[in-house]
């Protein structure tokens, strides 16, 4: 039999061979990867085997240097059935996955998710000597330095002994100078002016000045009297100067318990009014709410007022007393709403949303961000824009590199995976951008790849199809002939028939003709 003659192809599923004996050395069947030749006796069977997934760039098995092409769906190592997974190096056990998913290390039978029989090295970079594994709120552990339990009170002491008398501690220092006094009340009312001399009355003085609040007030001092006018002829005597003009009312008035400042010295709310009673100063107002209130707009240099808290802003609505703006920290500035505080400005100029350390010059916790009409803009950045993707120098990995290795890892190679971002202590919006977009060129590199693979083997497909159609035309041909030539040999079959039948005629006539030539011959010699 030559080489190559039996293949699955030829061979329909279990058909059994029986012109080969035994299988000899020097005989060679080629086989597809699913037909299975097997000999039971003197016979050779080769069957069809049921269909299995193709590893790309392998024969049905795992190599030791990877493979391609693989899916987590369809390909794995393990078993089907409820047996262990065994691990075994220099033939002995090292680890083992049980049926119920127990993963054992240094043991056979793990009784927890995961067991190990002998000692642990973790190293991360922060381990140290004393140091326990700790792990956070979210399952996350990390070396961390041992706290210990605070021991229990130790109970009180006996009472010391009396200690010999100090000496005399030196004279204190002299107290500060006590507070000024409280303003007396007003002054009785100043003394009317004198008249005027002799002479030509003298012009009305001008009104004396405002005098201070909480001094003298009621009728102030009576204007000076006029300048004496120059020496007049000798004459009859003048008659009596007018008397001075009494001076006006003084700015400060008010009742028991209140003081008024303003022209008229009538509470009309549009001046300076104290309440003494609840110790309160009002402007614009006469019902001072606070310790000073203004009523209308103010303007001051400069203005120091008490740190205050979240839940007691320093600087506040009056129908909103727990909002506003505090000092929570030396050279640093917060708002707060509602008693909570939702924005700081720390000492180095960080801005910080949600939180009260923040660590960069925006920091934002707790929330999203959202731009509306809008965009980021970092006009000091010099963009990375990865166009280096389509220089021929660039080393693109291969469709099934970058398939095994988004598989495996479980994001894209040039994208940072949601654990980096989560352990980094920031987000660098323009970083991930320019990742994704170097993904999405690959992308398109990748497709402009297939769509050539597609072209030629679409051109291929047509090549073969027309091969396939001469083929075809070339088989219905001999069909043709072959059916030419079943009639002919019909037809010679038919002849051959008569022939044989004109034959056993020609036959029979000849020995009919011997018998009676003999018969004849017989009769002619007993007749003599």
């Amino acid at each position: 039999m030559a080489d190559g003659a039996i293949t699955g192809r030829k061979i329909a599923n279990n058909e059994v061979v029986r012109s080969i004996n035994s299988i000899k050395d020097n005989v060679k069947l080629t086989a597809g990867e699913n037909v299975k030749i097997t000999q039971n006796g003197s016979e050779l069977i080769i069957s069809m085997l049921e269909d299995r997934t193709t590893l790309a760039g392998s024969s049905n098995f795992w190599k030791l240097t990877g493979n391609f092409g693989t899916h987590p769906g369809q390909h794995f190592v393990g078993t089907k059935d409820k047996k262990p997974l065994v691990f075994r190096t220099n033939r002995a056990i090292r680890m083992v996955i049980r049926e119920t998913g127990d993963v054992g290390i240094g043991t056979i039978n793990p009784g927890a998710k995961l067991e190990i029989a002998g000692d642990i090295k973790i190293v991360d970079g922060t381990q140290g000597a004393g140091k326990v594994l700790t792990s956070d709120a979210t399952g996350w552990a990390s070396w961390q330095t041992a706290v210990g339990t605070p021991g229990p009170t130790g109970p009180v002491g006996p009472p010391g002994a009396t200690g010999a008398n100090g000496p005399a501690g030196a004279n204190g220092a002299t107290g500060p100078a006590g507070a000024t006094g409280a303003s007396g009340p007003p002054g009785p009312t100043g003394a009317v002016g004198a008249n005027g001399s002799t002479g030509p009355a003298g012009a009305t003085g001008a009104p004396g000045a405002t005098g201070p609040v909480g001094t003298n007030g009621a009728t102030g001092v009576a204007g000076a009297n006029g300048a004496a006018g120059p020496a007049g002829v000798t004459g009859p005597a003048g008659a009596a100067g007018a008397s001075g003009a009494t001076g006006a009312t003084g700015p400060i008035g008010g009742s028991d318990g209140e003081i008024i400042y303003n022209n008229s010295g009538v509470a009309d709310g549009s001046d300076i009014f104290y309440d003494d009673t609840n110790n309160r100063v009002g402007i614009g107002t006469t019902t001072p709410s606070t310790k000073f209130h203004v009523v209308g707009q103010t303007r001051a240099s400069s203005f120091s007022s008490a740190n205050g808290t979240s839940g007691g802003p320093a600087f506040r609505f009056e129908s909103d007393t727990n909002t506003g703006t505090f000092r929570p920290a030396a050279d640093n500035y917060a708002i707060t709403t509602g008693g909570s505080e939702r924005l700081r400005i720390d000492a180095n100029g960080n801005v910080g949303i949600g939180t009260a350390s923040p660590t960069s010059k925006l920091e934002v916790s707790g929330g999203d961000i959202q731009v509306t009409g809008g965009s980021f803009i970092d006009d000091g950045t010099t963009l990375n824009v990865p166009d280096y993707v389509f220089e021929p120098d660039y080393k693109l990995e291969s469709i099934e590199e970058h398939a095994e290795y988004m598989w495996q890892e479980k994001h894209l190679p040039a994208v940072k995976s949601a654990k980096e971002l989560n352990d980094s202590n920031g987000y660098n919006m323009a970083e991930r951008r320019e990742q994704i977009l170097e993904e999405l060129e690959k992308a398109h590199v990748y497709i402009a790849q297939l769509y050539d693979t597609i072209k030629k083997l679409t051109a291929e497909s047509s090549t073969t199809q027309a091969k396939l159609s001469k083929t075809e035309s070339e088989l219905n041909r001999v069909k043709s002939q072959m059916a030419e030539f079943d009639a002919l040999k019909a037809r010679m079959a038919k002849i051959e028939a008569a022939l044989q039948k004109m034959e056993l005629s020609t036959a029979k006539n000849e020995s009919g003709a011997k018998n009676a030539a003999t018969a004849t011959a017989k009769a002619s010699a007993g007749s003599e």
